[in-house]
């Protein structure tokens, strides 16, 4: 919720987007965001891809496909 205090394990950071004004919401590799999620809310992101990949789930809802370069695929 808006205006919460943060709590043990909070990250507040830049997310590191890969383009914000272009609307490309996706998790540069040096992003804060990766591999920084809790569980995954289901099996896909946000574009129906593996929700998964490494060793935990992203923040947010698009999950980079491949930890090395923060792209899609």
């Amino acid at each position: 919720m808006l205006g919460d205090a943060a709590g043990a394990g909070d990250v507040l950071a830049d997310p590191r987007f890969a383009d914000r004004d272009a609307g490309d919401y996706r998790a540069l590799p040096i992003s804060p965001a990766i591999d920084n999620g809790g569980p995954a809310a289901g099996p896909t992101d946000f574009y129906g891809a593996p929700a998964l990949v490494g060793p935990a789930s992203d923040s947010g809802a698009i999950e980079s496909q491949d930890a090395r370069t923060g792209s899609r695929r």
